[in-house]
């Protein structure tokens, strides 16, 4: 349940890939990750005492009591998803540390390593996980996703493309490619956000956004406590990039405490801002585009409520949605009445 498809594994691998500090992540994938799953990083590395745990179940957890879950500050932290990765795929290792002199593969199959100890090898610093012939020991699961690889890699690309614009304004680059085509995803380092929009959603997408900001700080009778940041759309878009006219919610990101989640009631909150205007009703391609960013206190948000992380349960959710409709709507109303969509 961990990994359903290879965009949850994608999701787990670059969560890991911030987690080291990267700067620089790196995606490459072959039949829609199924064959192939690479991700480079230019983070921290793992040391080498440590490598032959890393698939090791629970071996890199981050929780050392349970009081741990309800303020969870890493995205990481069940130490599952490496795990349940190699007992579904063949995983590859290549890692070097800053301090060490020449970095370290190892192969890992069910949660074990394949050789003894680690083998020393050129590398640069961070590091490569290669997955490999992911589900081939699930025949209907394989069999079932086979049919769909451009399906599966549109949901990589999503995933890299959401963690794209969150991290564009703290330096990270991610780029995107299939092993044997040209690069699909590719944001620079040292960018910005709406650049990133542009780069993932298209120019269409981007050239209409507004800055978007609430917030609320507790008080002796109001307990509720966020900060709530993003863009959004001044008019309801028609996206340009094919990819991403499947599906209506990719025109909706959302991230709670830096970590890319689906939160039904907050999308609602921003269609229904949004479900008067012309341009909206003119043409059921023409969606509101937002990208979102939730603070909250983490005693306020359970992260542990689904094997993959999608979904999250959090505190004081309809009165925070509240707010946001109350910030949204000068936004939507002072685009005035929108003509043709974008």
């Amino acid at each position: 349940e961990v990994v359903a498809r290879p965009a949850n594994a994608l999701k787990e691998l670059l969560e890991n890939c911030l987690d080291a500090g990267a700067r620089t992540i790196a995606v490459e994938v072959a039949d829609g990750g199924l064959k192939t799953l690479r991700i480079r990083d230019d983070g921290s590395g793992v040391r080498t005492s440590e490598l032959p745990l890393l698939c090791e179940r629970f071996a890199t957890s981050k929780l050392r009591n349970f009081e741990d879950l309800q303020d969870v500050q890493t995205f990481g932290f069940r130490g599952e998803a490496l795990a349940s990765i190699s007992h579904v795929a063949k995983v590859h290792v290549l890692t070097k540390t800053r301090d060490e002199p020449c970095a370290y593969k190892q192969t890992f199959r069910d949660g074990k390593p394949v050789e003894k100890a680690p083998t020393p090898c050129a590398g640069t610093d961070g590091t490569t996980i290669t997955v490999e012939d992911m589900f081939f020991n699930l025949k209907t699961r394989r069999k079932a996703l086979s049919s769909s690889t451009s399906e599966q890699y549109a949901a990589i690309l999503r995933v890299c493309g959401a963690y794209a614009i969150h991290t564009a304004a703290r330096g990270v680059s991610v780029s995107c490619r299939k092993t044997r085509g040209g690069t699909d995803l590719n944001t620079a380092s040292g960018g910005t956000t709406t650049a990133a929009i542009a780069a993932v959603h298209g120019a269409a997408a981007a050239s209409d956004l507004a800055p978007f900001h609430c917030d609320a700080t507790p008080g002796p009778d109001r307990p509720l406590d966020f900060k709530l940041d993003g863009f959004v759309s001044r008019r309801c878009v028609q996206t340009t990039r094919g990819v991403h006219k499947v599906d209506g919610l990719q025109r909706f990101t959302l991230f709670i405490n830096d970590r890319l989640v689906e939160s039904l009631s907050i999308k609602r909150a921003v269609d229904e801002t949004y479900a008067n205007r012309p341009d909206r009703a003119s043409t059921p391609l023409a969606k509101p585009f937002a990208y979102l960013s939730l603070r909250v206190p983490g005693k306020h948000v359970d992260v542990n409520v689904h094997p993959t992380k999608r979904e999250v349960h959090f505190l004081y959710e309809t009165e925070l949605c509240t707010a946001l409709r109350l910030a949204l709507a000068p936004i939507v109303a002072a685009a005035g009445g929108g003509g043709r969509p974008q």
